[in-house]
């Protein structure tokens, strides 16, 4: 097992993940911060954002950056 931090950054705001999450490996951390970048995007969605700009970075418990996540969404009304 080994400790992953996800830190995302939405709009102009970052928020630091300090207390991280344990994961069997890479792939694993990845697929959590996938899935977590998903339900945000819809979530701000949900709540009326017309566009959202997301990024997720994995850091490993030696802080080197192991995974970048971008999620680009707009809502377009025709």
């Amino acid at each position: 097992m080994a400790i992953f931090f996800t830190h995302s950054s939405l709009g102009s705001d970052l928020a630091e993940d300090r207390e991280g999450n344990e994961f069997d490996d890479l792939q694993s951390a990845r697929r959590d911060a996938l899935m977590a970048g998903r339900l945000i995007v819809a979530d701000e969605i949900r709540m009326g954002s017309n566009a959202v700009d997301l990024k997720l970075y994995v850091d490993d418990e030696r802080g080197n950056r192991v995974a970048t996540l971008t999620y680009t969404a707009m809502v377009v009304s025709l």
